[in-house]
C-alpha cells in the first residue's frame, strides 16, 4: 500500500489540478470577466473629458526584425493617429519605446506615413520597461509645455499612470479598448486573460518595489 500511495496522491492532485485548469478556463471563455477586469484597469480612462497638448503614447513589446511594430504597438499607433486627428488638438505626441529597431521609431513612421509632420513627432527611444518609459522621458515630457495625456491600453493604464505620476510627471489618463475588445469574442478571451494576469502580476511588483 506505501508503495502506491504517492502515485496515487500524484494522480489525485493532477486530477484535481485539471479540473481547476478547465473551470478557470471555462470562468474566461463564457463569462464577461476578462472584459469587467480590463475595464477595471482603465481606473477611469475612458472618459471622453480627458483632452490635453501633449499625447504620451508608450509602445509594447518590441518590434520584428524587420521593423514591423508588434500588435500591441501597433494598436496604440493606431490609436494615437485617431486621437491626434480627432480628439485634439494636441500640439505634441511623444511615443516611448526602445529595442532593435526601436518601437518608438516604428511608431512615429507609421504615423508620419498617415500625416502627422515630423515637427509634432518626439521619440524616447531608450526604454524597454514602464518604469523606464517614465524615467527616460521625464527631462523631455517636463520641459514640453501643456497638459500630458497618456494613451495606452486599458488593462496597462492603472500602472502606467502611477509609474508616471510616481516618477515626477504629471498625466491624465486615455484608455485605448484594447483588452475590452479582445474580451469581446470568445476567441480573444483567452489572449485578454494572459495580459490581464501578466498586468496583475506586474502591478504587485512596482507596488512592492515601490514604483508607483
Amino acid at each position: 500500500m506505501a508503495r502506491n500511495s504517492l502515485p496515487r496522491r500524484l494522480a489525485r492532485c493532477g486530477t484535481r489540478a485539471f479540473a481547476i485548469f478547465g473551470a478557470l478556463s471555462l470562468v474566461v471563455l463564457v463569462t464577461p470577466v476578462t472584459g469587467w477586469i480590463a475595464h477595471s484597469l482603465a481606473d477611469g480612462g475612458f472618459r471622453d473629458s480627458e483632452r490635453g497638448d501633449v499625447l504620451v503614447v508608450p509602445g509594447g513589446p518590441g518590434t520584428q526584425p524587420d521593423g514591423v511594430l508588434g500588435y500591441t504597438s501597433y494598436v496604440r499607433a493606431e490609436y494615437a493617429l485617431w486621437n491626434y486627428l480627432h480628439a485634439g488638438p494636441y500640439r505634441k505626441i511623444v511615443l516611448l519605446g526602445g529595442g532593435t529597431p526601436a518601437v518608438a521609431e516604428g511608431m512615429r513612421d507609421f504615423l508620419a506615413s498617415h500625416g502627422v509632420p515630423d515637427s509634432a513627432i518626439a521619440t524616447e527611444t531608450r526604454s524597454t520597461s514602464t518604469r523606464e518609459n517614465a524615467l527616460f522621458s521625464r527631462d523631455l515630457l517636463n520641459s514640453t509645455a501643456g497638459t500630458k495625456v497618456l494613451l495606452t491600453s486599458d488593462y496597462h493604464v492603472f500602472r502606467a499612470a502611477r509609474v508616471f505620476r510616481k516618477a515626477g510627471i504629471p498625466v491624465v489618463a486615455r484608455a485605448l479598448p484594447d483588452g475590452m475588445k479582445s474580451a469581446a469574442t470568445m476567441r480573444g478571451r483567452p489572449a485578454a486573460a494572459i495580459e490581464e494576469v501578466s498586468e496583475l502580476a506586474k502591478i504587485v511588483y512596482y507596488y512592492a518595489r515601490g514604483w508607483m
